[in-house]
């Protein structure tokens, strides 16, 4: 069938591609084409309300414009950006990191309380083991002031031990007096012969050497230790022993070539 031969009023459909504003109907009126144009109404702009006229009959929503299917968004793979392509212009949406930036922001995570993890058994012995050597140190330290303060009791500072005994000096029947002193780092002993110390007798032992020396105390015992029957003089300093021999009146080191038996 020839357009000449279309019945009168039909409808022409025209191209999807023509803009609506330019859009004509085309009639058939008595074998003729007369065309008639569509009446134009705007558009409403997108996210902006339609201003009333005060037309009663129009609608109040405001309906946001179809974006044109020229438009195209493309997803990037490897850098996640978004593009948007209108026409002859793309838009390029970079979600990564701004020029410039070397290390991305990082994210504080919390985390739960961490596991309590267990202790060697070894971690016990040496707390074990050093626990002792503390405790030793310390029962050593008190029993070292201990026995200082008991000797500061009963001999004072210089140690001094005092003693009385018949050795024949003087008068037999009355007893002399002896007074051993660890005085400067030296054995000193006085003797008072029958208690008369206008006629005392100083002996100089050894010289006392060794750790707490100032304080080491000395002390005297009788005994015949050459079996001549006189009491002999025995001299004590801490784990020493010296021999003083009793021979006319007084006492006198003891000789290396003598037989004595303690």
């Amino acid at each position: 069938m020839t357009q000449e031969q279309r019945g009168k009023h039909s409808y022409i459909p025209q191209r999807a591609s023509l803009p609506p504003q330019g859009r004509q109907g085309v009639r058939a009126q008595g074998g003729r084409f007369s065309s008639y144009q569509q009446p134009h109404t705007p558009l409403p702009t997108p996210n902006r309300p339609v201003a009333d006229d005060g037309d009663e009959n129009e609608y109040d929503d405001v309906w946001p414009v179809r974006m044109s299917s020229s438009a195209r968004r493309y997803q990037g793979i490897a850098t996640e950006d978004q593009v948007i392509q209108q026409g002859n212009k793309r838009i390029i949406i970079h979600h990564g990191l701004p020029p410039g930036s070397k290390h991305p922001p990082q994210q504080q995570v919390q985390t739960g309380p961490a596991a309590k993890s267990r202790s060697h058994w070894v971690f016990f012995v040496g707390i074990a083991m050093l626990l002792m050597l503390v405790g030793w140190i310390a029962v050593t330290l008190l029993l070292t002031w201990w026995n200082v303060t008991q000797d500061d009791w009963h001999y004072g500072r210089p140690r001094t031990y005092q003693v009385d005994q018949k050795v024949g000096h003087g008068d037999s029947a009355i007893p002399s007096h002896f007074i051993a002193m660890n005085l400067n780092h030296r054995v000193q002993i006085i003797e008072c012969p029958a208690g008369d110390c206008t006629k005392a007798i100083v002996y100089l032992g050894a010289q006392i050497i060794g750790q707490g020396d100032d304080l080491a105390v000395v002390t005297l015992t009788f005994t015949d230790v050459n079996g001549d029957g006189k009491l002999d003089m025995l001299v004590h300093v801490s784990d020493q022993t010296y021999v003083f021999i009793n021979e006319n009146g007084r006492f006198r080191p003891a000789r290396a070539d003598e037989h004595i038996t303690v």
